[in-house]
């Protein structure tokens, strides 16, 4: 069902920002096109909050900076990633 969601070519989403407004690096296409989904996705669906595991951190930073609706809670085992994720908080 999700799948289908965010690929149906209707689907308009209400938000703020495209993927466009994304900067998308060389390196992390692939990742920032994940997180600007997961902002879109937590427009449209009713959830509740969004869980991020990460090594380095840039992944909830990006999807913070997009300011979602709903929580963004990461986990990492990374000391560093760790401490970077807390500034954010």
């Amino acid at each position: 069902m999700l799948y289908e969601i965010t690929n149906d070519p209707e689907n308009t989403a209400d938000t703020e920002y495209t993927l466009n407004d994304i900067c998308l690096h060389d390196e992390r296409t692939i990742t920032d096109y994940i997180i600007y989904n997961a902002y879109r996705i937590s427009k449209e669906l009713n959830i509740k909050a969004i869980i991020c595991p990460t090594e380095s951190g840039y992944t909830p930073a990006r999807l913070s900076s997009l300011k979602p609706s709903v929580p963004i809670i990461s986990f990492t085992k990374n000391d560093d990633a760790y401490r970077y994720i807390n500034l954010l908080r």
